[in-house]
């Protein structure tokens, strides 16, 4: 009886099982092996990797539950979804910020727009007092060159008084 019974279970070699690339199935191997059931199920001839992939591909089949690989990529869409989605209010909140700079860079551009036709304005005002000065410089200039062509005749004037003057004292 407790040869049919040896025949009929299955044995695993744990060292061969725990070696698979198959991360589903490892870590069901080690649940197994952390309840303490590793020395019960654990065979003294080794049982391939292909072989038991195969017997656990004809479980599926079955009906059990899902593989592990599909859970983990349930899993991995999962996360990218949720990093998809982060990325995209990233870039919703860059494209308010860019937006944000641009509406700044046209209130500058008008304020500049302004400060330029103001500094026009101003620029012209002054061109204007300027001139106007240049004006009254010139003119005043004139005036002093008549006052002082005035003040040389009336010298002259006096000087001839004077002269005039000496010789009926002298006379």
């Amino acid at each position: 009886m407790a040869a049919s019974l040896f025949v009929n279970s299955m044995q695993v070699d744990f060292e061969s099982v725990l070696a698979m690339e198959h991360t589903g199935m490892v870590r069901m191997f080690k649940s197994l092996e952390e309840t303490g059931l590793k020395g019960f199920l654990e065979a003294s001839s080794s049982v391939f990797e292909g072989a038991l992939t195969e017997i656990f591909m004809n479980t599926k089949k079955i009906g059990f539950s899902r593989p592990q690989v599909d859970l983990d990529a349930d899993i991995k869409l999962k996360e990218v979804q949720t990093i998809v989605l982060s990325l995209e209010f990233k870039i919703a909140s860059m494209d308010s910020r860019v937006i944000s700079l641009d509406s700044k860079v046209v209130r500058i551009m008008v304020a500049q727009t302004f400060m330029k036709l103001d500094f026009g304005l101003c620029k012209l005002a002054f061109y204007e007092k300027m001139d106007t000065m240049v004006t009254n410089v010139t003119s005043s200039t004139n005036l002093v060159h008549q006052f002082t062509e005035h003040q040389m005749q009336i010298a002259s004037d006096l000087d001839f008084v004077k002269m005039q003057l000496a010789e009926m004292v002298i006379i």
